[in-house]
């Protein structure tokens, strides 16, 4: 199951829009789940600062990777950190009224068999996201 779109109302046509988030890899290789945790991130990140700042006001969106690395594989599953950059505004690209905004965080992604968590923290260190409280993002019954 992947987590719905969210709704986010926008008037202006050029205003950014929500971001989709991607299908589980069905082959859960190093590529692939670092492909997959870019994407879902991304969608993350961005589909956060939408709902928390005025959608019809933003002028632009990005997010950006520093790095992705499988950090440890098990039985249960692997973890994968992430190092992001993102930034957006207010008000259209290239005028000097409005909010500019940069940051960065570390978040750090649980793939299990039927499970993705993601923690975030504002520590200088990656959390533990099998041991710290997260946003569980999938979840599967043990039978699909």
């Amino acid at each position: 199951m992947t987590p719905q779109t969210p709704t986010v109302a926008t008037t202006a046509d050029d205003a950014p829009t929500p971001k989709s988030y991607p299908d589980r890899p069905a082959q859960p290789s190093g590529d692939a789940l670092r492909e997959f945790v870019k994407a879902t991130e991304r969608a993350y990140t961005h589909n956060r600062i939408l709902r928390r700042e005025s959608a019809t006001e933003l002028g632009y969106v990005d997010v950006k990777f520093v790095s992705i690395a499988d950090v440890e594989r098990s039985d249960d599953g692997t973890v994968v950190d992430v190092t992001v950059e993102f930034g957006y505004s207010t008000g259209d690209p290239g005028e000097t009224a409005g909010t500019h905004a940069d940051g960065a965080q570390r978040v750090s992604y649980f793939l299990g068999e039927h499970v993705v968590c993601r923690v975030e923290k504002p520590r200088a260190e990656y959390p533990d996201p099998r041991t710290t409280d997260g946003t569980v993002l999938w979840c599967t019954p043990a039978s699909e």
